[in-house]
Parts: C-alpha cells; sequence; structure tokens
C-alpha cells in the first residue's frame, strides 16, 4: 500500500472522519444461516428464477422478478421466504467484522443483507433505509445507510418485496426519497475522507449518482477493490478516486494493528476546522497575479508571503495591506481585548483582511484556525485546540451564519488567543450589537468601509506599477489620489468597479463571459458560477456538480483551451472565477439580458437542492444558513435586478420555491415573496402572504420576531390606500400605525426600517389629507414624532444607503409640515 494514502487511511478512519460506502464484494466471505455462501446478485437472481419457474437463459432483473412474483400470493410468499433466509442472520466474517467495526462517521451499503448490523454493536448504529422515512439522528450511534433495500424490513414491517429489491429505490432515490437522499449527499459533502469497499466498476457508475461530486469527491475518495482487477478496470476505477487493489481482507488487514493517537491526529490534522501552515513564498510577484485576485477574489498565500518579505520601497505589491486594521489587532490594545468584530458593506474588504490578517499572524507565531462551518464536531476540534495553550487565533468570515462557533470560542479564549469575526453589516444594527454582546467579553469593531491616506496612496502606486491607470497615467499624483478618494470614495469596491469598466481588466471581464457565451453547452455552469459568486460561496462546487449534473472534466477542457486559462495557475481554483463584486458586474452589464430562463431554472434548482439538505436534522446546519441568504428579496434583486421584469422574474422564483415544505413552513420565505408582489403592485396576494407569514411567524412564539412582517404590513396598507379619489380604509392605517408604534420601542438599529415608511406614510398624507379625521391625524404625527425622536442621535442612519439618511429626514419634516398645515 503506497505509504502516504495509507496514513492518511488510517488516520482519517481512526479520527472518525471517513464515511463507508460497502457493496457487494464486501459480503462474500460471508455465510446465510444455513452456512452457505451469501449470494450476489446474479446468484439470487439465478436461485428466485429457479423457485419460482423462470427459465434460466430467460433475462429478468430483481425488479422484474419482484414484480412478477407480486402479482400470484403464492409467488410473493416464495419470494419473501427466499430472502429471508438467504439474506438475514447472516454470519459475518472476521475481516467483515474488523472492517465494519471501525470509527466511520457512517456506513453506506447496497446489499441487502444484514451483515453490517450482525458485525457491529446493536447499541451502536441506527437504521436508515429507503422504506422508512429518516428519523432524526441519534447522538452517538453510527448511521448505517441501505440506499438500496434491507432484507430485514420484510420481517420487521409489513414492506413489500419488490420495493427492497428494485432497483428504481437506488436509481430514482432523488425524486421517490427526498430527505434521504439529501441525508446521503449531505454525508458525502460533510467527510473528509471516502471510502468505497466492495463495489465492481458497474456498480461505482450505477453509484455516481450519490458519489459524482466533481473533483473535490474525487481527491478525497479512495476505493479499495480486489487484487484481481484488470489493469484497464483499475484505470476506469480511478475516475472516482484513488484506488488500493488490496480486497476487503486486505482493508481489514491493514486496520487490524493500526493505532492512532487520535488526540495528537486532530492536533496536527483537525478535520472541521482549517488549522493553517505556513507556506512558502513565490518566486515573483506579476501583474497577472494582481488582476487574478481582483477577478476571482481567490486570494494566494505565496504571493502575499513574498509581498511580506520585500522591502518597503518594493513595487512588486500583490494586494492593498489593510495596514491600521491589521496593527489594530496585531498590535493588541493595552485594555487585553481579544475579540475584533470586522465589519464593512459588500466587497469592502472583509474576507481578504482575514486572508492577510492569518498570513501575518502565522509569521509572528501565532497559530491559526479558520472556521466555516456549523457542524457539531467543529466545538470539540475548537476545545481540543485550546488544550494546547498556544497563541492562537480563531477567525470567521460571515460570522452571522456561524454565530455559534463564534459563541462558543468566545466564551473559551484565554489570555493567548484571540477571536476575529468578519460581519457584513453595520455597528449601528440591532443583531450586530447582539452578537457583540454574545461574544463572551470586551469586542473591539474595525470598520474597513474607508481607506486611510496610506493605503489610497498603495492604490495608486498599484495601479500604476502594474499599468491599470491607462487613460488616467498622464494625470498628477494628486489628481489620481483626488479621482480615488472623491470619486471612489476611499472604498476598494468603487475603485474595483472602476476598473472593471475602464482598464484592460474589462477585456478580461469580456473574454470570460464570451468563453461561456461560445460554449452552449457551459451555460448553466455559468449561471451556478455567477449566483455561488454572488452569495459569497455559500453554495459549494461540490454541490452545484451533484445537484445540477455539470460536466466538470468538459469545463476544465475547455477553459484550458480558451483565452481566460492564465486565469488558473497550475490548474488551482479553476472553478473560483468570480468574486461576489465582479459576478453582481456581469449580472448587471453583460449577462442577465442575455438568457435569464436559464439564470431562473438554475437558481431555483439550487435553493429547492438547498432546502432538501436543509431539512437533515443532522447535517443541515450548514444548508439552512444557505437558505437564508439565498431566499432574500434583497439577494434576488442584486441577482435579477430591478424593475417591473426583473421582479416578474423573481415572483416567477418564488412560485417555485414554494413547492418545498422546509421553504413552505418558513415565514421569511412568505416575507420575501410578498415584497416580490409589492414591487408590481399586486397588494391583493402581498397581503394574502404576509398574512401567511405572520401566522407561521405566531407558532413559533416568542423567540421568532415579527418585526419585519408587521413593517411590511404597515408598508402594504399605506400603499394600498394611497389612491387619489378614492376613499381609505380606516381600519387598515390604524392598524398600520399601531404595528408601527408598536415597532418603535423594539426597533433599536433597525430604525432605518420605520424611516422607510416614511416616504409611503407621505404619499399617502398628501392624496387624504383634506379626508383625514383628528384623531387619524394625531395617531401618524405622534408616529412621525416618535421616530424622528429615535433618529435624532445618528448622523447616518445605521444600514442606510449614501444619502438615503437625508432623503428620510426631509419626507419626515415635510409629511410633518403637511399634517400641521396642510
Amino acid at each position: 500500500m503506497k505509504e502516504s494514502i495509507g496514513d492518511r487511511l488510517t488516520e482519517t478512519v481512526l479520527t472518525g472522519g471517513a464515511v463507508c460506502l460497502l457493496g457487494a464484494g464486501y459480503s462474500i466471505e460471508a455465510t446465510d444461516q444455513g452456512g452457505r455462501p451469501v449470494p450476489n446478485t446474479t446468484e439470487l437472481i439465478k436461485e428466485i428464477k429457479s423457485a419460482v419457474g423462470i427459465s434460466d437463459a430467460e433475462y429478468a432483473s430483481l425488479s422484474d422478478i419482484a414484480e412478477y412474483c407480486e402479482e400470484v400470493p403464492e409467488r410473493q410468499q416464495l419470494l419473501r421466504k427466499i430472502m429471508l433466509g438467504r439474506l438475514t442472520l447472516c454470519n459475518p466474517s472476521e475481516n467483515q467484522k474488523t472492517v465494519t467495526r471501525l470509527p466511520w462517521r457512517s456506513i453506506f451499503t447496497t446489499n441487502f443483507d444484514d451483515l453490517v448490523e450482525r458485525s457491529i454493536d446493536a447499541n451502536s448504529y441506527q437504521v436508515i433505509t429507503p422504506t422508512i422515512e429518516p428519523a432524526t439522528h441519534v447522538i452517538g450511534k453510527v448511521p448505517v445507510y441501505y440506499i438500496h433495500g434491507r432484507a430485514l424490513d420484510l420481517l420487521e414491517t409489513d414492506t413489500d418485496p419488490r420495493f427492497v429489491i428494485s432497483e428504481r429505490n437506488y436509481l430514482q432515490l432523488h425524486d421517490d426519497n427526498r430527505s434521504l437522499y439529501a441525508r446521503l449527499k449531505n454525508e458525502l459533502f460533510c467527510a473528509n475522507l471516502i471510502v468505497i469497499a466492495g463495489y465492481s466498476l458497474r456498480d461505482l457508475e450505477v453509484a455516481s449518482m450519490l458519489i459524482d461530486g466533481g473533483q473535490p469527491f474525487r481527491n478525497k475518495t479512495i476505493i479499495i477493490c480486489g487484487a484481481h482487477e484488470t489493469p484497464m478496470a483499475l484505470s476506469r476505477l480511478k475516475k472516482f478516486g484513488e484506488v488500493l487493489p488490496i480486497g476487503i481482507d486486505g482493508l481489514a488487514a491493514h486496520f487490524s494493528g493500526a493505532t492512532v493517537d487520535a488526540a495528537k491526529a486532530k492536533e496536527n490534522s483537525f478535520q472541521f476546522i482549517d488549522a493553517l501552515e505556513p507556506v512558502n513564498p513565490a518566486e515573483v510577484i506579476e501583474g497577472d497575479d494582481f488582476i487574478r485576485l481582483i477577478l476571482t477574489g481567490s486570494f494566494s498565500r505565496e504571493k502575499y508571503q513574498t509581498q511580506m518579505q520585500q522591502s518597503p520601497s518594493s513595487p512588486e505589491m500583490y494586494c492593498i495591506r489593510r495596514g491600521e486594521a491589521l496593527d489594530a489587532v496585531l498590535q493588541r490594545s493595552p485594555a487585553g481585548v481579544c475579540r475584533y468584530v470586522i465589519s464593512s458593506d459588500l466587497g469592502n474588504g472583509k474576507s481578504l483582511f482575514l486572508d492577510q490578517l492569518s498570513e501575518e499572524l502565522l509569521v509572528s507565531g501565532v497559530r491559526v484556525f479558520r472556521i466555516s462551518s456549523n457542524l457539531s464536531e467543529v466545538f470539540e476540534e475548537i476545545e481540543l485546540a485550546l488544550s494546547t495553550r498556544q497563541p492562537m487565533a480563531f477567525l470567521i468570515d460571515d460570522v452571522i451564519r456561524h454565530r455559534d462557533a463564534a459563541k462558543f470560542v468566545g466564551a473559551r479564549l484565554n489570555a493567548l488567543s484571540i477571536l476575529v469575526c468578519a460581519v457584513r453589516g453595520d455597528p449601528g444594527e440591532l443583531a450586530f450589537r447582539e452578537l457583540e454582546q454574545s461574544l463572551g467579553g470586551a469586542s473591539r469593531v474595525i470598520d474597513l468601509n474607508r481607506l486611510s491616506a496610506e493605503e489610497v496612496k498603495t492604490w495608486d502606486a498599484v495601479l500604476e506599477r502594474w499599468g491599470l491607470w491607462e487613460e488616467r497615467r498622464g494625470d498628477t499624483s494628486d489628481q489620481r489620489l483626488a479621482f480615488l478618494t472623491q470619486q471612489c470614495a476611499s472604498e476598494n469596491r468603487s475603485i474595483v468597479l472602476s476598473l472593471f469598466r475602464s482598464s484592460r481588466i474589462a477585456t478580461k471581464i469580456d473574454q470570460i463571459v464570451s468563453f461561456f457565451v461560445n460554449h452552449g453547452h457551459h451555460q448553466r455552469t455559468f449561471a451556478a458560477l455567477l449566483i455561488s459568486s454572488l452569495c459569497q460561496q455559500h453554495v459549494s462546487w461540490e454541490s452545484l456538480v451533484s445537484w445540477l449534473g455539470l460536466d466538470e472534466g468538459r469545463l476544465r477542457k475547455d477553459l484550458s483551451e480558451s483565452e481566460v486559462s492564465a486565469l488558473f495557475v497550475n490548474g488551482r481554483d479553476w472553478n473560483a472565477f468570480t468574486s461576489a463584486q465582479l459576478a453582481e458586474y456581469i449580472l448587471r452589464t453583460k449577462y442577465v439580458e442575455f438568457d435569464r430562463d436559464t439564470l431562473v431554472d438554475v437558481f431555483s434548482t439550487i435553493v429547492l437542492s438547498t432546502a432538501d439538505s436543509a431539512s437533515d436534522s443532522y447535517l443541515g446546519s450548514n444548508f439552512r444558513e444557505n437558505l437564508k441568504e439565498l431566499m432574500k428579496f434583497r439577494f434576488l434583486t442584486r441577482l435579477f435586478g430591478e424593475g417591473e421584469s426583473a421582479v416578474k422574474l423573481i415572483s416567477a422564483v418564488y412560485s417555485r420555491l414554494s413547492k418545498a415544505r422546509l421553504i413552505r413552513n418558513n415565514p421569511q420565505f412568505w416575507l420575501q415573496y410578498a415584497m416580490s408582489r409589492m414591487e408590481i403592485l399586486d397588494f391583493s396576494n402581498a397581503e394574502t402572504y404576509l398574512n401567511t407569514a405572520l401566522g407561521l411567524a405566531n407558532e413559533r412564539g416568542a423567540s421568532y420576531s415579527p418585526f419585519q412582517i408587521l413593517d411590511q404590513r404597515a408598508r402594504l396598507f399605506f400603499m394600498k390606500n394611497t389612491k387619489s379619489g378614492v376613499a381609505f380604509r380606516r381600519s387598515e392605517i390604524l392598524t398600520a400605525i399601531k404595528d408601527l408604534v408598536g415597532l418603535l420601542d423594539k426597533s433599536g438599529g433597525e430604525i432605518i426600517y420605520l424611516y422607510r415608511s416614511v416616504p409611503l406614510i407621505g404619499d399617502f398624507v398628501e392624496v387624504h389629507i383634506d379626508d383625514l379625521s383628528e384623531e387619524v391625524r394625531s395617531d401618524i404625527k405622534a408616529l412621525l414624532n416618535g421616530i424622528n425622536l429615535k433618529g435624532q442621535s445618528y448622523t447616518r442612519l445605521p444600514r442606510s444607503k449614501k444619502g438615503e439618511t437625508r432623503v428620510l429626514q426631509k419626507a419626515l419634516s415635510d409629511t410633518l409640515l403637511t399634517l400641521n398645515y396642510g
């Protein structure tokens, strides 16, 4: 056995990070309850044919035979008898026991027999089959998935034999049992290693519906096959992963004397948190490296190490170092603050800052851990890391998605450790402040929205060095700095957007779009990549390949021969070639007019598949967080644009999404759906959806805040009653006022929502000022005065857009004037 593969196999399996797929070859050494060898599929078909009178020369699959036997009760009973006699109460060999008793994360089997269950302690596993709705995972028990069928179901339930042995259960599992299919896929996504044993080449080709998740899956798959396999078969097996022709007996022999110090192994090779190791610097930094970073957002650790080691006067800069923010963390404050919250709007550099910080912490001798999973195993590894008592840093990007991990780390930090969280939002926001308070101690907020004067100068120097000023190359340094500080507002995203429009980077973008437009078979892939990038990789590439059936091999080949091949150095990160900012730019300026139907179809498939995976109570936490982001109306307007035609597409998407039960049971879904209908003035359906959202919110009780639902309903009531010459419904206006007044006491940093209702109130008052009773007039004035009082302490309202505060405050002032003197 290759030593490196053997070591990886031993360490990952014995530390609980591997899943096991067992095929027919696993059962070869076993015997049935009568002492005869357990039959394989071919032998079982032959026996049943003989028993029920089917000619051996006549072709029939197990499914065919099962349907034939169903026609006559005697044949059905005979089939049941053979299945129970040959495939239950089986006797496993010592090799089978050794393999099955390893500390697998989970076990899959395509076999009908009960060898897995007979090999391990009855209290240590939980059985899951296609004929039973998956139950909640029992913590501490290994899930055993019978993904084809289970003969014991005939004994323990009233299951029809044809459902046990029908290959249809396997091949159409996604359609027939979506929740079980999601559990299977989630296990494979979460596994650090997939060990496939006892599968023939045909078995693997059939099973590709489960395990063909693209290159990421192949990189973590080891196939155990028999030593008798031909060179041709071995070559074909390699398309699924690394091949070890040692058989079940060789696998058992490998582990029979294998040991691993679990604590030491996990310390050296964490499986659920990413423990960064130092890298060697690259030989050079080139202009294409900078362009690649701008376009893809994919950070090269090696290039940044090179930048760090150069003298300050060296012009070969890889990226803009956020020096003030980095120094604030690296030098630590005198007060001993060790919790940092990094905030900025989308595109202003939070993720890149964490990448830079990781490298600079490593150089300073600090162990660095990146956390990007919500799996329960994360917490055990955090405890293990902290127990080493070394200087260490825990870095979490998009902390709202990983807030449980942040709280867990924050409560356990010691004097040697720091926690750095990145969050998209405003420090005045209620959710933001609640996050700060949950981190277990004092924290410092670092805002990255504006570049410092020194960082702006660095931008100027980098653009000059790599020839990206182009038509501004002849401007003086002061003129270029004025452009960066005034027209780009000293913001990373504004500077990058200007490069998309006016530099040679624009040519690269056109080449990317042209590649996908000219290769018709990659249009769905392009839509998927743009969606994934826009939601900041909340949907993994392996998920996209699996859910959409993308032809990864053809894409890699075509990309390698294209004009944009240089974006992918040495073949790495070839599927990550748009940053969130570039994805939005392409969607707004290059893509949407080209094929919106493809975008709708791909996005709907992604969200419905995410919802399936999110329904898994055991492994669905990451998918549940992803689903929240994907369903937001705000996200969909970034994806499809604004305006009536875009909103119609968004409504079409919501209509498709309503097919998923998990989505239908979410009040946020109906809220977002209602918002999309309000955009096109469909007040009737919007009101229905808002009432549905309120009903679901009430079902959830005090743990669920209906703030946004009530806010949107109030806006709806003002909008639908603002019609000249038509009497307004007094009850709806009073309900809207009552709801908004009630939200005043709960708004906190969400005051922006109340302010955004003011222009609608103003429109209503303008139309109906002469019809308002003194009671309604007085109630509206009291509401507006309350909003004004709540917002007086802010020079800029939390979460407001540039210039929005001034506009909203003027709308409030104008409406009060109308009420007082109109």
